[in-house]
């Protein structure tokens, strides 16, 4: 059952700082690595990350990022989005050239899309 193989979640209401001139200023929320720590998860436990954008007029920024590769996404103000893995199937790099790889990501990162307003987001984090 789903109960037996899901034991651990966190959730948590955080602050994502805005966007900015330079469009780099990233808040990271997870990290994902091979050992767990108090702002990571193993990768291995990751079963799956919701989030949802409490602003109910800016839009949301996401970041999910390999180290080398980078996957952005965009949520709406007041939507929710769920990631069911710890991987995505297309990426882009610097240079724009590569996509439809599997990529497992280590970071989830998200910044506002304003460049003066911050955005609240609630997210939920499970593992095993």
């Amino acid at each position: 059952t789903v109960v037996s193989t899901n034991t651990k979640a966190e959730q948590r209401i955080m602050t994502i700082a805005a966007k900015g001139e330079s469009s780099n200023v990233y808040t990271t929320i997870i990290g994902l690595g091979t050992d767990e720590s108090a702002s990571d998860v193993r990768s291995a436990d990751f079963r799956y990350f919701r989030i949802t954008n409490l602003d109910n007029v800016h839009t949301l920024n996401l970041r999910l990022s390999n180290g080398t590769d980078y996957v952005y996404m965009v949520v709406e103000a007041n939507d929710t989005m769920v990631l069911m893995g710890s991987g995505v199937d297309h990426t882009a790099t610097s240079e724009g050239n590569q996509a439809n790889n599997i990529v497992a990501f280590t970071e989830i990162a998200a910044q506002s899309n304003d460049n003066e307003n911050t955005v609240d987001i609630e997210f939920l984090i499970v593992t095993a």
